[in-house]
């Protein structure tokens, strides 16, 4: 499976916020795109997940461009963590990480096998607790983790994560962090997420933006040139999520 940009631009009102960028990214890797506020991460994971169309370029997923797929097929590809969410939506946390499971609603699909895949991504996350809680009642971190748990029920072969550590107590950062790492290097999955400060990029292949300045002693592959990208340092544990199945 394989996450490939071919010369991808973004213009939005008339500003080319992202410009002509090749980026690849193969099964079982976790790439971070590292830069401050306004360098185009977020923008350019948007494209991923459709919720940006590119002006120029492609972004394919297995080979297929991701806007000519139906929006069911590629939910059950792809799952965003976004930097927003609403919170009045008058949902509990448990029903919230539900409609992760919608892409997978289909004949011969056991209820028993959806409500496992929910109970399994609460825990992960570290939001089991919060299940019977009203998302709106939620403080920030506690909703973050509500909403990784719903991309982690997707159960999708590439998980996109907006700057996912927003909000997180360290504890917290690190746990999500590294059960990401876990479903893409055990579990046959690419995780992709956008960070800032470096700090937070643990156990990434990190991609800079353009408009991150990287010191010529420890220069970082752009993401054009992958070839020379670093892993920051990272604890080696990467817990296995008990509820993922391999594909």
């Amino acid at each position: 499976m394989r996450v490939e940009y071919s010369g991808v631009t973004v213009e939005l009102g008339g500003t080319t916020i992202v410009d002509d960028i090749d980026l690849t990214a193969d099964t079982g890797e976790f790439i971070g795109v590292v830069g401050p506020n306004g360098s185009g991460k977020s923008t350019l994971l948007r494209c991923l997940y459709r919720a940006l169309h590119p002006a120029a370029g492609t972004v394919a997923v297995d080979g297929r461009d991701v806007t000519a797929v139906g929006l069911a097929e590629n939910a059950r590809q792809v799952a965003a963590v976004m930097q927003h969410a609403p919170f009045d939506i008058g949902f509990t946390a448990r029903e919230i990480v539900e409609t992760g499971r919608l892409p997978h609603r289909r004949r011969g699909v056991p209820i028993s096998a959806h409500r496992r895949a929910v109970d399994g991504a609460l825990a992960v996350a570290g939001a089991s607790g919060l299940a019977r809680r009203d998302f709106g009642t939620l403080s920030g971190g506690e909703a973050q983790r509500v909403l990784i748990a719903r991309a982690f029920a997707q159960e999708p072969r590439v998980l996109v994560l907006d700057e996912p550590t927003n909000h997180l107590d360290v504890r917290h950062q690190f746990a999500v962090l590294s059960a990401a790492r876990g479903l893409a290097s055990r579990w046959s999955r690419c995780c992709t997420t956008s960070t800032w400060p470096p700090s937070t990029a643990t156990g990434c292949t990190c991609c800079p933006t353009a408009h991150w300045p990287v010191p010529a002693p420890r220069r970082t592959s752009s993401p054009r040139r992958r070839s020379g990208a670093t892993s920051p340092s990272a604890p080696t544990s990467s817990p296995t999520p008990a509820w993922a199945s391999p594909r």
